[in-house]
C-alpha cells in the first residue's frame, strides 16, 4: 500500500491520513500539499532529468512523511474571524 495514490474519489481529508510517509508526491498532489500546509505558500520545480520537488518554508520535499514534518513545525495562523 505505501505506494497506492489513492484516486480521486477520496477526499483530502482522509487521503492525507492514508497516504504513507515514503509516498513520493506529485505534480498532481498540489491540491493535497496545499491542504496539509493549510493553505500556505509552496511551490514545485522539475529538474532537467525529471525529478520532482516540492518546497516549503525554505526547505524542499519530496515525500509524504517530509511534508507532514514540515507543517508540523510551520502551522497555519489561525482564523480569528469567527471568534466574534
Amino acid at each position: 500500500m505505501d505506494e497506492v495514490a489513492l484516486d480521486g474519489s477520496v477526499s483530502l481529508v482522509r487521503r492525507s491520513a492514508l497516504l504513507a510517509d515514503s509516498y513520493g508526491l506529485v505534480k498532481g498532489d498540489a491540491e493535497l500539499v496545499t491542504f496539509v500546509l493549510g493553505g500556505q505558500h509552496c511551490s514545485y520545480s522539475v529538474s532537467p532529468d525529471g525529478v520532482l520537488t516540492w518546497g516549503a518554508f525554505g526547505q524542499t520535499f519530496r515525500t509524504m512523511g517530509e511534508l507532514r514534518a514540515i507543517a508540523t513545525a510551520h502551522p497555519a495562523p489561525a482564523d480569528d474571524s469567527s471568534l466574534g
